[in-house]
């Protein structure tokens, strides 16, 4: 079975089409309750995310995705390399992130010479994994472009605030995004307003490419579990805790 978190709808962006196109047991913990995840201190969202991936596991999934960019900036690293091995499974299990095939993407959709926007919370922008990330890919124009109360707007399903919000940081960074190649949506959240998103786009004279790791991130997931056959899947239910 196979376990996604977020903290809150946005990783149901990239739960709900895995599931789609699969149809593999799939369990859902949005864990609305810290939302949003993105404006909270490093510790903090650490302890949320190993707490939101320890239910996943206990409950029975065998591979965890943390469908949300911030959990994945601050916690994945420690989850895989410090948390996993001092655990006693009977069977294998592995956490995963959602940036690596985003910066796939990217890469795919960009050359080295481009500028890149990545728009996402603040504590993603603040971790600094996009850039570092990116710059070891040879990309030399990364702007963090900061979003905050965004994805708790999108939680609370205030379309109108969410405009605004969007309109007001396009303003405040039209220069960067005007020049950007592309605009990466670095929230799991972001992707269900994007017709908002790029609407602001056209207001500001932008022509940046969307990135959205919807079907970026489940590519890669169909892909990565083809290659590792030691977290054998079933097909099944898609539920959500």
């Amino acid at each position: 079975m196979i376990g996604f978190f977020d903290s809150g709808v946005g990783g149901l962006t990239i739960a709900q089409p895995f599931y789609q196109k699969t149809h593999l047991e799939c369990l859902f913990f949005g864990d609305s309750t810290h939302c949003p995840l993105g404006e909270k201190t490093d510790n903090e969202i650490h302890e949320i995310v190993k707490s939101g991936v320890e239910k996943l596991l206990l409950a029975g999934c065998n591979l965890v995705i943390l469908a949300c960019n911030t959990a994945t900036a601050i916690s994945i690293r420690d989850l895989q390399q410090h948390y996993l091995p001092l655990q006693s499974f009977s069977e294998p299990k592995n956490i995963l992130g959602i940036i690596q095939p985003t910066n796939e993407a990217i890469l795919a959709s960009c050359v080295l010479s481009d500028s890149v926007s990545i728009l996402a919370t603040p504590a993603t922008i603040h971790s600094g994994f996009y850039q570092r990330e990116l710059e070891k890919l040879g990309f030399k124009n990364i702007h963090g472009v900061s979003a905050a109360e965004l994805a708790k707007t999108i939680e609370s399903d205030d379309k109108k605030l969410a405009r605004q919000i969007v309109r007001e940081i396009f303003s405040d960074n039209h220069t960067m995004i005007r020049g950007s190649k592309a605009l990466v949506l670095a929230c799991t959240h972001y992707p269900i307003i994007q017709n908002i998103i790029q609407d602001e786009l056209i207001n500001i004279d932008s022509k940046a490419l969307i990135i959205s790791q919807s079907n970026v991130v489940v590519y890669e997931l169909i892909s990565y579990l083809q290659r590792h056959p030691e977290y054998q899947q079933t097909k099944g239910s898609f539920r959500v805790i």
